[in-house]
């Protein structure tokens, strides 16, 4: 799971990204969490095989693929005409994949493939509004370690 600190980054691309090989230097990105007061990615139970065997004397399974990873967040935005807000919505209404990419303070990141599969429409309290925000991943996440 990622933990964010106040000077985390959650990046998204603007435009349709569907695998991480595809991600150019030029593709173009958001800060999509100006202040997010929280993001994890829940890496899904992998699926099992039976193995067993009549000779077993108890059931066997060997792992077989990943489960489904899901993200989800939440994120206070300056105002509904705010850039980040509107593009989260646009990346939903669109239901096309996007590059995701979490920057850390110490420089590491981690980069995923994902749908935004459902976001909040939030009423503005005060300065801010909040949106809570979820994904779907496709893929794996890769990780860079800072350095």
């Amino acid at each position: 799971m990622a933990t964010l600190s106040a000077k985390s980054k959650i990046q998204m691309s603007k435009t349709k990204c569907d695998k991480l090989s595809d991600k150019t230097e030029e593709i173009e990105l958001i800060n999509i969490a100006c202040d997010a007061s929280s993001f994890s990615v829940e890496v899904g139970e992998s699926t099992s095989i039976d193995s067993t065997t009549l000779d077993d004397d108890a059931p066997q399974s060997e792992v077989a693929f990943p489960g489904d990873s899901t993200a989800s967040a939440t994120m206070f935005y300056s105002s509904k005409a705010d850039s980040a807000y509107t593009a989260v919505r646009a990346a939903h209404e669109s239901a096309e994949k996007r590059y995701f990419c979490l920057v850390f303070p110490d420089g590491g990141k981690e980069e995923f493939i994902a749908n935004v599969t459902s976001h909040s429409i939030a009423l503005q309290t005060k300065e801010a509004i909040s949106a809570n925000v979820s994904f779907k991943i496709s893929g794996k996440v890769k990780k860079t370690n800072a350095g």
